[in-house]
């Protein structure tokens, strides 16, 4: 009789050895899952789940060292610091004079500038569909720079902090800006400064960008009306109260005027 109570009870302690081991293992391939999942679409969930103050980025700051591929080459990352969580909207907006929904047109190419020690820096074409912040305007054509792209050796794809990825032509993404001291040069320099949209939202305004007629961009508004991500941005700009939580060095930058502001 006590062997028959000793082995009911080995035999439930198994079971719930086997039952933590399982919801460890979902818990970890739920996690596994965000972070392996297609970069845009984790990221655009990843934002549209966060309030103001934002929560743990997960590994989205963290070191890649070939764990992910990008059109078919390994994925470089270094280990960046930002000064503040750049996953919050709201920090995101108040630390940046130019936030706008746009349009990738093409792809221009890729430099090596000497100063960044020879770190890739791909340039793109970009119509501004709306402006949320800044003194750019609709319909405008602007270049923008995203801190990144294919190594010289054309061995890898290197990014500054992990989790980013390069841009799709006629792609649609909520473009948070910084603007070179001189004024010239339009960069976006992390994942949480390209936001994409919605693909549906996306589908709808690249045919709107078809259409022949003089009422397209009332028609691209009510369009960018309807995009969960590109609203947080809007309600972000109206937060008047997340520039005093910024670090003060960010908090009292010296606002640079860019080249292309009307």
């Amino acid at each position: 009789m006590p062997y028959k109570k000793l082995g009911l009870a080995l035999g439930l302690l198994l079971l719930v050895f086997a039952l933590v081991a399982l919801a460890a293992g979902r818990w970890r391939w739920g996690q596994g899952a965000l972070e392996k999942a297609d970069a845009p679409a984790a990221l655009r969930a990843m934002i549209l789940g966060r309030g103001v103050e934002g929560t743990p980025v997960f590994n989205w700051m963290n070191a890649e060292m070939g764990e992910r591929t990008v059109n078919g080459l390994p994925v470089a990352t270094g280990f960046a610091t930002p000064l503040y969580d750049l996953s919050n909207p709201d920090l995101e907006v108040a630390a940046h004079d130019y936030v706008l929904a746009g349009r990738v047109e093409r792809c221009v190419g890729t430099r090596y500038p000497d100063s960044l020690a020879g770190r890739p820096r791909t340039d793109y074409d970009v119509t501004v569909l709306e402006v949320v912040k800044g003194n750019l305007e609709a319909g405008q054509k602007i270049p923008v720079t995203k801190d990144g792209g294919v190594s010289e050796d054309g061995q890898y794809i290197r990014f500054v902090y992990g989790g980013d990825f390069l841009l799709k032509v006629r792609g649609v993404y909520v473009f948070i800006v910084a603007v070179s001291l001189d004024g010239k040069e339009l960069s976006v320099m992390s994942p949480f400064s390209t936001v994409p949209l919605e693909d549906d939202i996306v589908a709808e305004l690249n045919r709107i960008r078809r259409r022949i007629g003089s009422n397209k961009q009332e028609a691209i508004s009510k369009s960018l009306e309807k995009s969960e991500v590109f609203a947080r941005y809007v309600a972000a700009a109206k937060n008047k109260g997340a520039e005093a939580k910024l670090p003060p060095e960010i908090r009292n930058r010296k606002r640079v005027k860019s080249v292309y502001e009307k």
